[in-house]
C-alpha cells in the first residue's frame, strides 16, 4: 500500500524536471512562460488525483482480506476477494474519470477561471482518462502484494516510468503539442502499467478474476452517464452559469449512474461489504 499511495507522487516529479526543461530548451520558452504553462498542467495534476483517494480504504482492506484467505488456503475465496474489489474499484473509478473527461473543461472553468482554459481543459480530459488506469493500478498493487508478489508492480512502475518519459520527449518537444504532450505521457504510463499488472494477476494467482464480469457492465454504464452529464450540461448552461450547469450535470449523472448500478446489477451485497458503509449502501440501493 505504501508502495501504491507513493507511484503518482513519483511521476509527478519527473514531469516537472523533464517537462519544464524540455519547454525551455527544446521549444526557446522563457521560464516564466515554461512556468506558467506547466502550472496549467499542474491545475488538472491536482484534480485528477482525486479519484485515486477513493481507493485508499479499498486498497487497505484487500491485503488482509486476501491474506487470510490465503491462510486458510481458501484459493477460492481469495479470487472471489480480489473480483470483488476489481469491481467495486471499477464502480467508483470510470464514473469519476469519465466525469473529469466529458466536464473538463467547465469544471477548469469553475475551479482556476484565471488560467489557460485550452490548455487546462486538455490536459484535464487526457488526465481523468488516466485517472481510471491509476485506481486500476492502485488496486491491482494491493492484490498483488497479498499474493507474495509486492515486486512485480516496482518493475512494471519502471517501465511504465520510462515510457512515461519517453512520451514526454517526443511530444512537448513538437511546437503544435508542448505542454499537452505530458498529460499523454501520464495516460500511457498508467494505461500499460494497469495492463501488464492485470496480465500478471491472470497468471500468478490460482483463481483470478474475471475481467469481463469486473468491466464490462461498469464501463457501460459509465459511458451512459458521461454522455448524460455532458448533454445535461450543455442544455444548463444554455439557461444558467457554468457554476449552476457543472454542479446540475453532476447531479443528474450521479443520479442515473445509480440507477444503471441497480438495473444493471453491477454490484452484489459481498462486493459493497469491503467499502466502508458497504451494508447500508446495499440497503439503500436495495442490493442483494
Amino acid at each position: 500500500i505504501t508502495l501504491s499511495s507513493s507511484v503518482v507522487p513519483i511521476t509527478t516529479y519527473l514531469d516537472t524536471i523533464q517537462v519544464q526543461n524540455l519547454l525551455q530548451s527544446a521549444l526557446g520558452y522563457t521560464e516564466e512562460l515554461a512556468v506558467s504553462l506547466y502550472g496549467c498542467y499542474q491545475k488538472a495534476i491536482t484534480i485528477y488525483n482525486l479519484p485515486a483517494a477513493f481507493m485508499v480504504s479499498l486498497t487497505a482492506c484487500i491485503v488482509p482480506a486476501v491474506s487470510a484467505a490465503l491462510t486458510k488456503k481458501d484459493r477460492v475465496g481469495a479470487g472471489k476477494i480480489a473480483e470483488s474489489a476489481l469491481r467495486v474499484g471499477a464502480l467508483l473509478a470510470l464514473p469519476a474519470g469519465v466525469g473529469l473527461a466529458v466536464l473538463s473543461g467547465p469544471i477548469i472553468q469553475l475551479l482556476y477561471p484565471e488560467t489557460n482554459q485550452e490548455v487546462g481543459a486538455h490536459c484535464l480530459l487526457v488526465l481523468g482518462i488516466a485517472s481510471i488506469f491509476v485506481c486500476v493500478m492502485l488496486l491491482c498493487n494491493a492484490i498483488l502484494q497479498a499474493n507474495g508478489r509486492a515486486a512485480l508492480p516496482i518493475w512494471f512502475i519502471a517501465i511504465g516510468s520510462a515510457i512515461k518519459l519517453g512520451v514526454n520527449f517526443v511530444l512537448v518537444q513538437v511546437p503544435s503539442i508542448g505542454i499537452k504532450g505530458a498529460p499523454v505521457g501520464t495516460l500511457a504510463c498508467f494505461a500499460i502499467v494497469s495492463v501488464l499488472e492485470l496480465l500478471a494477476i491472470k497468471r500468478v494467482t490460482p483463481h483470478p478474476p474475471k475481467y469481463l464480469r469486473v468491466f464490462v457492465k461498469p464501463t457501460l454504464a459509465a459511458a451512459i452517464m458521461g454522455a448524460a452529464a455532458w448533454g445535461c450540461y450543455g442544455l444548463l448552461a444554455a439557461h444558467l452559469g457554468n457554476t449552476l450547469a457543472v454542479a446540475g450535470a453532476i447531479v443528474i449523472a450521479v443520479v442515473i449512474y445509480a440507477i444503471l448500478v441497480v438495473v444493471l446489477r453491477i454490484v452484489s451485497r459481498d462486493d459493497l461489504s469491503l467499502m466502508p458503509k458497504g451494508e447500508k449502501i446495499a440497503k439503500l440501493l436495495h442490493i442483494r
